[in-house]
């Protein structure tokens, strides 16, 4: 028999194709195991970038949380300068808190920078509406190459970055008017308003923010936020630290939820009418009308209901207890408001329980005044069915102010009050990831 094909004089054994598959199939397995190592490094990059962006966008909606709930601002948090997380434990600032969460949810040796900025700075790129305050986290890490190492590769820098904003509330607002359509919502001819946080309006007419007097000065980077426009015959509006007045912008709901009022006691205790004497605590419950002329040791504990007629303050000398006060007026009260117009004293609202953050708290339509150069509340004013006067105090006051409308004439802020009952609105977008 012949062997088929075979050379003559050549025997398989000798064959010089022999040792080409040899060669193919080394070629073959350098190709392989090259595409196999450069799917695997490839890959751990791609993990690694998912866990650094996930932490980033932990990192930059926590801020932004922080800085809500805490009042943090560029009052506080100098912005548009970089900082760079050193593991602060407890965070005292929104982007301390921001970095918390980055190295929690995010994988061991990162490099983790933080930075805040306000809409007269919006980060680049950003389409859409503006945000009245965000926060950036950036995080980058190195990963050493296993299979790409050999063609020189050593190391891949992986970045993520994350950015978190919020549309309405400033990092904590001082006074919300919540009608929606009202002609100078926000009205003032005179006065001097000097605030540490930002206004807003939500009505959407085109004089929503009327202005025919007095001085308004923005600080900290605040903004006067508007739904509708704005409408000036006088006056003089500053901006110190950023801030500008933005109209134009999306309506927003009543800051104040959750909020349960207490029950008023019956009967109710007679209008004690303090007019004088040196001693006079007042105890808390269920009053028809409570009045206060004048007298000296006037001191407020507690919570005072009041169920028919005001809640007078036209003199005196008065301070709170300790454990805070709250002034309540439900709604059932249809004829009686709050009338604050003298004297020389503090309302400051509880720190904690039921009412934690409320100073004063008219649940009814009837039209209320708090003015007074030498009368302060630090807590918060909510009258979110009302029209209210207010010119408010010289002295810079903790406080937050949520009415229907409000014809303003003066005051001092220095920051916004704060309560669990106090999420700064159902369309305020704290935490959310905008980039």
């Amino acid at each position: 028999m012949k062997l088929l094909n075979a050379r003559p004089g050549c025997s398989p054994a000798n064959d010089p194709r022999g040792g080409q598959a040899i060669i193919l199939a080394s070629l073959t397995m350098t190709v392989i195991f090259g595409t196999l190592g450069l799917a695997t490094d490839l890959g751990w990059s791609y993990f690694l970038k998912g866990r650094l962006q996930t932490a980033a966008d932990a990192a930059a909606s926590a801020a932004v949380v922080y800085a809500i709930n805490h009042s943090d601002s560029c009052s506080t948090i100098t912005c548009g300068v970089s900082y760079t997380c050193t593991g602060v434990t407890p965070p005292t600032t929104s982007l301390q808190a921001g970095c918390l969460y980055a190295t929690a949810d995010g994988p061991s040796g990162l490099t983790v920078k933080m930075i805040e900025n306000n809409a007269a700075h919006p980060p680049a790129g950003l389409t859409g509406t503006t945000p009245s305050m965000w926060i950036q986290a950036t995080i980058t890490t190195s990963q050493n190459n296993f299979f790409l190492f050999l063609g020189g590769f050593h190391t891949a820098s992986i970045k993520a970055q994350a950015i978190s904003g919020v549309y309405s509330g400033g990092g904590g607002g001082c006074v919300y008017v919540l009608n929606a359509s009202a002609a100078g919502a926000w009205s003032q001819s005179g006065g001097t308003f000097t605030t540490g946080c930002g206004v807003y309006v939500n009505s959407n007419s085109a004089t929503a923010y009327h202005q025919s007097g007095g001085i308004d000065t923005f600080n900290g980077g605040s903004n006067l936020y508007i739904v509708g426009n704005k409408s000036t015959s006088g006056g003089i509006v500053n901006f110190n630290g950023g801030g500008s007045a933005e109209t134009g912008q999306t309506s927003f709901s009543n800051p104040v939820s959750g909020l349960t009022g207490p029950t008023p006691g019956s009967p109710c205790t007679a209008d004690p009418n303090i007019s004088g004497g040196n001693s006079n605590p007042i105890a808390s419950g269920t009053y028809c009308s409570l009045t206060i002329s004048g007298g000296n040791g006037i001191v407020f504990s507690g919570t005072y209901i009041i169920t028919t007629g005001n809640f007078t303050i036209v003199g005196g000398n008065y301070s709170t207890a300790g454990g805070g006060a709250t002034i309540y007026i439900p709604a059932s009260n249809s004829t009686g408001s709050v009338q604050i117009s003298g004297g020389n004293g503090t309302l400051t609202a509880p720190s904690s329980g039921s009412l934690s953050g409320f100073a004063i708290w008219q649940n009814n339509s009837v039209a209320a005044t708090v003015s007074g150069s030498n009368d302060t509340v630090n807590g918060i004013i909510y009258m979110p069915s009302a029209s209210l006067t207010y010119s408010g105090s010289n002295t810079a006051a903790t406080m937050s102010i949520v009415v229907n409308t409000i014809t303003m004439s003066g005051g001092n802020i220095s920051q916004p009050a704060t309560s669990g009952f106090f999420s700064n609105g159902a369309s305020f977008s704290g935490g959310t990831i905008i980039q």
